[in-house]
C-alpha cells in the first residue's frame, strides 16, 4: 500500500473505512496477479515462435504448486490489509477460520489469473499484451486508466489528482512502429484517487 492509502486508514473515521478497505483488498489481488502474470512476460532472448513453448515448459511445470504459491501469497497481503483496517484475531482457531474463508475466496481470482496468464503469455493472441496496473501516485490520465468511480473522465483530471491503487488490472499491447515501442490500452485499469476521499 502507498504512504498516501496508510495514512488515509488512520485518518478515516470508522463508517468512510470500508470503500477503502475494498479498495485495498482489489488493489492487493490486482498488483499479486500482474507480478505473477507479468514475471514470464517476453523474453528477449527467447524468439517469438519458442516463446509459448518456453514458458510452458518453465512457468506451467509445476501449475499446482504455483497456484498454492500464489494463493498463499495474496492470502498474505489480504491479511496485511485487514490487520490496518484494524482486524484482530480472537484466537489462532478464528485466524485459522479467516484464512480458510479468504483462501477459498482468493482460489477463484488464482485460476482466473492463471487463465489470464495463459491466454497473454503462450501468445494466443497475434500481439504483445501485458497486464498492468498503475503505480500510487500516478498522475490520472484517463488515455490509460478509468477512475473506479466514474467522476473524472477527461484526460487529465488537474488539481494534482494521482492514483492511490489500482482495483482492476488493464490489459495492454505492444505495437511497434520502426524502431519505437507504443503501448496502447486495450482494457483500461480502474483507479482510486485521492480525491474520492
Amino acid at each position: 500500500m502507498s504512504d498516501d492509502m496508510m495514512a488515509l486508514f488512520y485518518a478515516l473515521d470508522s463508517d468512510d473505512l470500508e470503500p477503502l478497505i475494498q479498495s485495498a483488498l482489489q488493489a492487493a489481488m490486482a498488483y499479486c496477479c500482474a507480478i505473477i502474470i507479468n514475471s514470464w512476460s517476453m523474453n528477449k532472448t527467447v524468439d517469438s515462435l519458442n516463446h509459448g513453448a518456453y514458458t510452458n515448459h518453465t512457468k506451467y511445470a509445476s501449475l499446482d504448486e504455483l497456484e498454492e504459491s500464489m494463493r498463499t501469497r495474496m492470502c498474505a497481503l489480504m491479511a496485511s490489509v485487514l490487520t490496518m483496517a484494524g482486524w484482530v484475531a480472537k484466537d489462532n482457531e478464528h485466524e485459522t477460520e479467516v484464512y480458510r474463508m479468504v483462501g477459498e475466496r482468493v482460489s477463484l481470482v488464482v485460476k482466473r489469473a492463471l487463465q489470464i496468464d495463459k491466454v497473454v503469455g503462450l501468445e494466443v493472441t497475434s500481439e504483445d499484451w501485458e497486464v498492468f496496473v498503475v503505480t500510487a501516485g500516478d498522475p490520472f490520465n484517463g488515455d490509460f486508466m478509468q477512475d473506479v468511480y466514474g467522476i473524472h473522465k477527461a484526460k487529465s483530471a488537474g488539481g494534482g489528482t494521482q492514483a492511490l491503487c489500482t482495483t482492476d488490472m488493464g490489459l495492454r499491447s505492444r505495437q511497434v512502429n520502426g524502431a519505437k515501442e507504443i503501448w496502447q490500452a486495450t482494457l483500461k485499469p480502474k483507479v482510486l484517487l485521492n480525491t474520492a476521499f
